[in-house]
């Protein structure tokens, strides 16, 4: 499936282009924010210039190379189950070369999901796919045994999670014991998918975890099968001194995560940080608008505000690892499925906002 600018539309190609490829058939896919922000807020693809879209990746190994990395250690054999790491660094530029740590950032990645579709193989296919030929240099990272394919699936927005959890957390301020670890307190905005995750991982971490989000639906979802608390947003400053004084300690958190992609949210995290707390910026990944901010806010509070973007690669078995947890409501955060010709129906993709994360099983299945 690709992505035209005005509709998701088939495309039936030869998906294997070399000879010591890894090959995949596509298990599940998730369908992230991300997808649904370039089909509604970004002027990306047209359709000559279409993108295979779908980079939350579970695949059944049909063929593996040899060269393909395995993040994490072990060997895959033909029938395993494996996420795939979406994107993978040029290491040549400025970026990977100073900044090895930060390949992610590298801005000349190669991404399956976010690239210009062509038949001929030179780019690779996103997830929305039968079957798929890894681009050279992409990892896979084994998915422990038995686990169900609509948990392991979120493997890659749990590496995103886990990512902006430790930009919450690993800062190097001198105060870094002083409440923003174990019993820290900590405010997610939005309790969509990328929030709902952050929620869990912060617990999982051991922080006093609060939710905000205006859909009921949702809302009633993460606090009644996430076991979440949740509070209703509402816009505006009362609403922002009444949460901040119902805070524990009445003076904010000590970490607030921005995860609903909408601008307002970003200046609202300002003020419901704690002076000398921490933002981080994770919701826009995506341009979606503007919003007015008074610096003075961010001075007088001595705040950190940092930004948090996809994952490095070794985020991922931590991802995996915290999903194999019985004991973190991560079940619940599927609430529905799709195949690839229900891709074609943007009124049901684009639509309606009552499920927490949708998946695609495009050959039909989901084991």
């Amino acid at each position: 499936m690709v992505w035209d600018g005005d509709r998701l539309s088939s495309r039936t190609i030869r998906p294997v282009h070399r000879d010591d490829s890894t090959v995949l058939e596509v298990v599940t896919a998730g369908i992230c924010g991300t997808d649904l922000h370039v089909m509604t807020h970004s002027s990306l693809g047209r359709p000559d210039n279409a993108l295979g879209l779908g980079h939350e990746i579970l695949g059944r190994v049909e063929r593996m190379s040899p060269t393909t990395p395995v993040i994490g250690g072990g060997t895959v054999e033909v029938g395993d189950l494996v996420l795939v790491v979406p994107g993978t660094a040029c290491g040549r530029c400025t970026m990977c070369l100073s900044f090895g740590a930060h390949e992610h950032l590298c801005p000349q990645r190669v991404v399956h999901g976010f690239s210009v579709f062509r038949e001929d193989g030179a780019f690779p296919l996103g997830g929305f796919s039968t079957r798929m030929e890894l681009a050279e240099g992409i990892a896979v990272v084994p998915v422990p045994s038995g686990m169900d394919v609509n948990r392991a699936v979120l493997g890659e927005l749990a590496a995103v999670a886990v990512r902006a959890v430790e930009r919450a957390l690993g800062h190097g301020r001198p105060d870094i014991g002083m409440g923003t670890l174990v019993g820290g307190t900590a405010l997610v905005l939005g309790a969509g998918p990328v929030g709902a995750m952050v929620a869990l991982v912060l617990t999982a971490a051991g922080l006093d975890v609060t939710v905000t989000e205006t859909n009921m639906w949702r809302a009633k979802h993460a606090s009644e099968r996430l076991g979440l608390r949740v509070s209703l947003y509402e816009s505006g400053r009362p609403w922002l001194d009444e949460t901040v004084a119902a805070s524990p300690g009445g003076c904010g958190y000590d970490v607030v995560i921005e995860c609903g992609g909408v601008p307002q949210l970003f200046a609202d995290a300002l003020v419901l940080a704690r002076a000398g707390g921490r933002v981080v910026e994770l919701g826009h990944f995506i341009p979606d608008g503007d919003v007015a901010v008074d610096p003075s806010v961010v001075c007088r509070k001595d705040l950190e505000v940092v930004g948090s973007v996809l994952a490095p690669p070794t985020s991922y078995p931590k991802a995996l690892r915290l999903l194999a947890r019985d004991d973190l409501a991560f079940d619940g955060v599927v609430t529905s499925t799709l195949t690839l010709d229900g891709l074609t129906n943007l009124g049901l993709v684009l639509g309606e906002r009552d499920y927490l994360k949708r998946v695609v099983h495009p050959n039909g299945r989901g084991e």
